[in-house]
């Protein structure tokens, strides 16, 4: 009677011990799977809020060069409209771990490459952006009014290919 008592609690512990193993096991999946939504989350947030970013600074580029036009000389007001091709890429950083592995006297170089975070204030975590590739400016059109003649088209289209690095062909100015 003892042994059957001590075999089923031996069994009992081998129980609880193979549902703990379970446990850590499915924790670890689930962890690792909700650490990957939560940087696919902050990914696209990231890019969300850059994607505003460089509208606004599209935007901005737009009223700036208005208004530098409208203050030539001959020229009462203007418009400005920016056209881009391509669209912003965003680069994170990584980080690397590298490890030599020995298995059956052979040495591996092992690298491991993952995406670099930082955590804010709430403990949020963060991609941490290594660099922003800006959208390259296709084309520019200016409508003007005032008194305008070739010279003064010319010295338009200049200004705005010296401030949005673009070719002159590629800047066309109206009469508004």
């Amino acid at each position: 009677m003892m042994k059957e008592f001590l075999k089923k609690k031996e069994n009992v512990i081998y129980i609880i011990i193979l549902a703990v193993v379970l446990l850590i096991s499915v924790g670890q999946i689930f962890s690792d799977d909700s650490i990957k939504k939560e940087s696919e989350k902050n990914i696209k947030q990231e890019t969300a809020f850059l994607e505003e970013k460089e509208e606004q600074r599209k935007d901005l580029l737009e009223q700036k060069l208005a208004k530098i036009i409208s203050n030539i000389q001959g020229i009462e007001e203007a418009d400005v409209l920016v056209t881009y091709k391509g669209s912003e890429k965003i680069v994170p950083a990584y980080e690397t771990k590298e490890e030599n592995k020995i298995e059956e006297n052979v040495t591996q170089n092992v690298k491991e490459k993952n995406i670099a975070y930082e955590e804010d204030e709430k403990g949020r975590k963060k991609v941490i952006v290594e660099s922003s590739l800006e959208k390259e400016v296709e084309g520019v059109i200016v409508c003007a009014k005032g008194n305008i003649d070739a010279g003064l088209k010319s010295e338009i289209i200049k200004a705005v290919a010296t401030v949005t690095n673009v070719a002159t062909n590629k800047v066309k100015i109206f009469n508004k």
